[in-house]
């Protein structure tokens, strides 16, 4: 199965516009990765805060 040679395949169609490849091809924006550095920073935190409390309970601080 990995070590199958690659062909081409004349009949195979490919029908995806390009248009549509490019907005595929796409990096996200600066705005996207910042939103998404905040949220995973945010759910650190929460879980952070979780681990904490969780542990002063136990220890009963």
């Amino acid at each position: 199965m990995y070590n199958q040679k690659l062909t081409y395949n004349p009949n195979l169609t490919y029908d995806t516009p390009s248009k549509e490849l490019n907005n595929i091809a796409q990096l996200p924006s600066v705005e996207e990765r910042r939103y998404d550095l905040n949220e995973a920073y945010a759910f650190s935190a929460i879980c952070n805060r979780f681990i904490i409390n969780n542990i002063l309970n136990v220890l009963k601080f």
